[in-house]
């Protein structure tokens, strides 16, 4: 049986819940930032996102971890080859974009420290490994658009 390329997804939604519902801000709000950073809640300000932080279900976390991977929602990444590469890179196993910023500038002083390629997806940014980025053929000196 092939292993799911959601799985990740599924396992990080999850976990998402579980820091949004927590009584702690420290881990909450990195969760709501996320929320803002995506577009998912721009209708609301934080402190409205945090005070409706335990509504958010499983259904806002995966359409969250969907635009962060570069799909336009939860439902396009079931359609892998519709997908734009950085998307792509989320569903390889989620092993090359495990690490996002909610801008370029958190993204690039991280690049500078530990190497890689920024890709951009929607409002937040992620840093891939050299060699994936390579084989999908993103551009290293800038950072790759969806």
């Amino acid at each position: 049986m092939p292993a799911d390329p959601l799985r990740p997804f599924r396992t990080e939604a999850k976990r998402l819940i579980k820091q949004l519902h927590s009584d702690n801000a420290a881990e909450f709000m990195p969760a709501v930032r996320r929320l803002h950073a995506c577009g998912l809640v721009r209708h609301e300000s934080l402190v409205a996102t945090v005070a409706r932080r335990r509504t958010l279900s499983l259904k806002h976390a995966y359409e969250l971890l969907a635009r962060e991977a570069g799909a336009p929602g939860w439902p396009a990444l079931l359609d892998r080859d519709a997908l734009p590469a950085v998307a792509r890179l989320a569903l390889d196993g989620g092993r090359h974009l495990n690490r996002w910023f909610a801008t370029f500038e958190e993204a690039e002083r991280e690049r500078l420290k530990d190497g890689g390629v920024i890709v951009q997806a929607g409002h937040t940014f992620g840093l891939v490994e050299e060699a994936a980025a390579r084989h999908l053929g993103l551009n290293a000196d800038a950072p790759e658009r969806r």
